[in-house]
């Protein structure tokens, strides 16, 4: 006899379909076994930890504070139970990618249909976003090339997205307002997010890490999560207002200033151990 595995979704207070009635779904539980046969995902871990095949689970994810709609539910238990990664009526494919790695469906390439109304324009978005998720290894080996220079202390380094150009006053001095205007307390070296030379540059990252869309939000995410990954570190995202351009004139100050994203990123030393200790004295 074929073992069903049966999940309930409800959603949490706050959101829209709070209140509502929870989406239940079924499947063989062996089709699950087929999309994961190391057992590593959201669902098999929830399913060995209750120990039955039958269980609920809150519709919260991928990010912090978000929740999904039945209908990206009903798109991952289709892809489980089929294997069908096309993305259905309403839904976009970032989205849908981003659940099923909050799920555990990692590497998965999601497809619009010929079919979608907004066929053209969601290819264009998922393209966009694909492009952009590829960027976060690259982000993340500048911020460790740049941790590992000479001079960098416990404090770390604070990441400005910004790509504004320094300019010279009428001293001949080199005037860098973004960098000079942070505020920073602990001792932190101050540089710009990217590189003047190579793949990423400071405006590709203003481009990619600067915006309010979800992919720039998503993307922020990853960084800081995989920056966290890098053991001995600590990051957390920031914003401040920061002056970009002092455009007063006959020797007067007036400065344009905008919120710029910051990362933080400093030595975490919880997890050091001594192996050099000083000896007791008994008198």
């Amino acid at each position: 006899m074929t073992t069903q595995m049966c999940v309930t979704f409800t959603w949490p207070k706050g959101s829209d379909e709070d209140g509502s009635t929870p989406l239940k779904l079924s499947m063989s539980a062996s089709a699950l076994a087929e999309r994961d046969s190391e057992g590593k995902t959201l669902l098999s871990a929830k399913m060995s930890f209750v120990g039955r095949p039958e269980f609920t689970l809150e519709a919260t994810g991928p990010g912090e504070d978000e929740y999904m709609v039945p209908e990206l539910i009903k798109f991952i238990w289709k892809y489980v139970s089929s294997g069908c990664l096309e993305v259905t009526e309403g839904l976009e494919g970032a989205d849908c990618e981003r659940a099923l790695e909050f799920f555990g469906f990692s590497n998965c390439k999601v497809v619009v249909p010929d079919t979608d109304l907004r066929c053209i324009g969601k290819r264009i978005a998922y393209n966009q976003h694909r492009q952009a998720m590829s960027c976060s290894p690259k982000f993340v080996a500048n911020i460790k090339a740049t941790l590992l220079k000479p001079g960098v202390g416990p404090a770390g380094v604070l990441f400005v997205v910004d790509d504004t150009k320094s300019s010279m006053n009428q001293f001949g001095e080199v005037i860098d307002l973004p960098i000079t205007s942070v505020k920073n307390d602990t001792g932190a070296a101050v540089e710009r997010f990217g590189a003047r030379y190579g793949d990423i540059s400071h405006t590709t990252a203003m481009t990619l890490l600067g915006g309010s869309d979800k992919t720039c939000t998503f993307l922020r995410a990853q960084v800081l999560a995989q920056t966290n990954t890098l053991g001995g570190v600590k990051a957390d995202w920031t914003r401040q207002f920061l002056q970009l351009k002092d455009v007063g004139e006959y020797g007067n100050h007036e400065y344009t200033c905008e919120y710029r994203y910051i990362l933080a990123v400093h030595l975490d030393r919880s997890g050091e151990k001594d192996s050099i200790k000083r000896r007791k004295v008994v008198n």
